[in-house]
């Protein structure tokens, strides 16, 4: 893999994409939408901003394509964060004006979803996923993979994550963390790049951290006193492949390397 196209790459997901690609060698081209971008974004992406294999591009500007043939990233877990109806619906139309003009040099399409996604409860921004998957993404023409990640943390992780939450001091009982398992970021993304042969089109793969209980850990790691709310969803993974993610460091440390992200941030 050669080319890649990153969508919401300032984002949580987007942007550790990006760094993974780069790190293998890869040119990107990162796409965004301007109203997701804010400083946070900004100061993380001068990490790669100056990297010479990869160009950024706003999400309603033209993108010249050359040539070659490109694999899709649509990390549709950082909008599911957002959870605003009009960026979604800007997303759809802006996704599906490129895919109709570049479909013949796209090689595949990785989408990465919340497993949420595959619960009882739905949320506003499974409009866009039915919209992508079913309407603007042409499965017949397009192999398609798609990656279903639980929990993710890591430096950066956004305010709507619990963890965050506690780490800032502003917990609160509305938070989208799945909290049947949780995976550190690096790692996540890691399994994802190391796992895109054909042999997985047209298939869902569900990320699983190698240890039990992480979540829970995790939660009582940074408050021992924290009274961890009942699980409300039902996660179906019955059409699922389950991939066992491996730790390159322990959960600790990656809630360390958040907790020192967001000191340095203050």
């Amino acid at each position: 893999m050669n080319q890649a196209i990153v969508f919401a790459a300032q984002q949580f997901l987007g942007f550790e994409i990006c760094k993974g690609l780069l790190n293998n060698g890869c040119e990107v081209i990162a796409v965004d939408h301007e109203q997701m971008v804010n400083e946070d974004n900004k100061e993380k992406w001068l990490e790669i901003g100056r990297n010479a294999n990869v160009s950024y591009h706003s999400l309603k500007t033209e993108i010249d394509l050359n040539d070659q043939s490109y694999i899709w990233f649509i990390p549709l877990y950082d909008l599911f964060i957002e959870e605003d109806e009009n960026l979604i619906m800007d997303w759809s139309v802006s996704l599906q004006k490129l895919y109709e003009e570049s479909k013949s040099k796209i090689r595949k399409i990785i989408f990465i979803n919340p497993v949420k996604w595959s619960s009882n409860e739905r949320v506003v921004n499974d409009k866009l996923y039915k919209k992508l998957r079913n309407e603007v993404i042409n499965i017949d023409e397009t192999p398609i993979i798609e990656y279903q990640l639980p929990t993710i943390f890591g430096p950066w992780q956004p305010m709507s994550f619990l963890f965050q939450q506690i780490i800032s001091e502003t917990e609160s009982n509305n938070f989208v963390d799945d909290q049947t398992d949780a995976i550190y970021i690096e790692d996540a993304v890691h399994s994802i790049l190391e796992n895109m042969d054909d042999k997985f089109c047209g298939k869902s793969i569900y990320l699983q951290s190698e240890s039990a209980d992480i979540w829970r850990k995790c939660v009582l790691y940074l408050s021992s006193s924290y009274q961890i709310p009942e699980q409300s969803e039902l996660i179906n993974r019955n059409d699922s492949e389950i991939l066992k993610v491996k730790e390159s460091i322990s959960f600790k440390e990656g809630i360390d390397k958040q907790i020192a992200c967001y000191s340095r941030k203050k």
